[in-house]
């Protein structure tokens, strides 16, 4: 049977006498776009040649730290006294070529989450916040099974670099919506428009994400 759907009845809800547990953890995600960069993606090719797309305008990676900015993110969060944040981490920066990590950069990630902790913000970070590095679209990124092992090293290597200040991670950022956007409908990179390539992308982003957790 299907699970029945809920309705909020707003008329008969209190909104100043809602209360949260003391645990409840307050947060939010960046909504920026990565302006710093060091190395293409496969975003910025993507939006390179739809120029003079409005549509494909549109539709730009968010979430990604700008390093020019972090001050600014850490005073922001600060004054709005949130216990998380939530952003992504730039695949293609992190791993400009494949097996060839960038020390600098991971240092730089963790430098920043270390801040977050000082000002007791619980740093929650995406794996794959949409953007991918050239090198791994070359290689048929998700739509081939093979290269599930090719994110699990670049996971396992954020893992490590990251661990003694990142507790809480998010493999995918909203895979569903990857796999449709990016296949199907063609408004997110590469821009195709097969149901049955979406259907193996989405197939093997849950077998990445099953990976990755295991």
């Amino acid at each position: 049977s299907s699970v029945p759907e809920i309705h909020w009845d707003w008329g008969r809800i209190n909104l100043e006498k809602l209360t949260f547990p003391h645990s409840f953890m307050w947060g939010v995600t960046s909504g920026i776009v990565p302006g710093v960069t060091r190395k293409p993606s496969n975003w910025s090719a993507w939006r390179d040649a739809q120029k003079g797309d409005s549509a494909a305008a549109q539709h730009l990676p968010r979430g990604v730290i700008d390093w020019s900015r972090t001050a600014a993110i850490l005073a922001h969060l600060t004054a709005l006294k949130v216990k998380a944040y939530r952003f992504g981490l730039a695949w293609y920066d992190m791993e400009p070529r494949q097996a060839q990590f960038d020390e600098a950069v991971i240092q730089q990630y963790a430098d920043f989450c270390k801040e977050l902790r000082k000002r007791n913000i619980e740093p929650i970070v995406t794996l794959h916040h949409l953007a991918a590095p050239l090198w791994f679209e070359a290689l048929g990124g998700f739509e081939k099974v093979r290269n599930i092992e090719v994110f699990l090293a670049f996971a396992e290597k954020a893992f490590s670099g990251l661990q003694q200040q990142v507790r809480r991670w998010i493999t995918f950022h909203q895979p569903a919506a990857t796999a449709l956007q990016g296949w199907y409908w063609g408004n997110y990179p590469p821009g195709k428009q097969d149901l049955r390539l979406a259907s193996k992308v989405l197939a093997n982003l849950l077998d990445a994400h099953t990976a990755v957790y295991h």
